[in-house]
């Protein structure tokens, strides 16, 4: 009867940390409803240069429930995005799906996740990311530097 009440009382506990986990894993970032919008490029750095005025004035952000689109407004690279604002620097995740063909004609779905940081002021946002597939070393600053595959941008929120 003993062994009995302890798996009971040992099976609630389980039960309820995994609810108060569940709880805590389903609460929004606090700075998601603060990016939702769209954001024009005020300033850009690739691989340690600055892109050109022309070159970044045509790229546009647009945040929407958990998902990015980086282009000009209506098309481009989507995303899905997620955010860990507990970190120091915050902490976003770029993920994109994309189908691919191999060789014999299977279609498949390749997965990509770009690791980041970000910080957000107001009407401002800058954002760092590693570009690279296939590293996952998070940038650690807002610089690209050279030799490194680290895109940094400063975004100002289109009113």
């Amino acid at each position: 009867m003993k062994k009995l009440m302890a798996a009971l009382i040992g099976l609630s506990l389980g039960v309820a940390a995994v609810c108060a986990w569940a709880q805590t894993a389903a609460k929004p970032d606090p700075d998601d409803e603060k990016l939702q919008g769209t954001w024009t490029v005020a300033a850009a750095e690739a691989e340690g240069m600055a892109l050109p005025a022309a070159v970044i004035a045509k790229i546009k952000l647009t945040f929407a429930k958990g998902k990015l689109t980086l282009g000009d407004g209506k098309d481009g690279e989507k995303y899905e995005y997620q955010l860990d604002s507990s970190k120091s620097p915050k902490h976003i995740d770029l993920t994109q799906r994309s189908e691919v063909l191999s060789k014999d004609s299977k279609k498949s779905v390749r997965v990509e996740t770009k690791v980041g940081i970000f910080e957000l002021k107001g009407d401002e946002l800058k954002l760092c990311y590693n570009d690279d597939d296939e590293s996952k070393t998070r940038p650690t600053e807002f610089k690209s530097k050279a030799g490194t595959r680290m895109i940094s941008l400063t975004l100002k929120r289109m009113k």
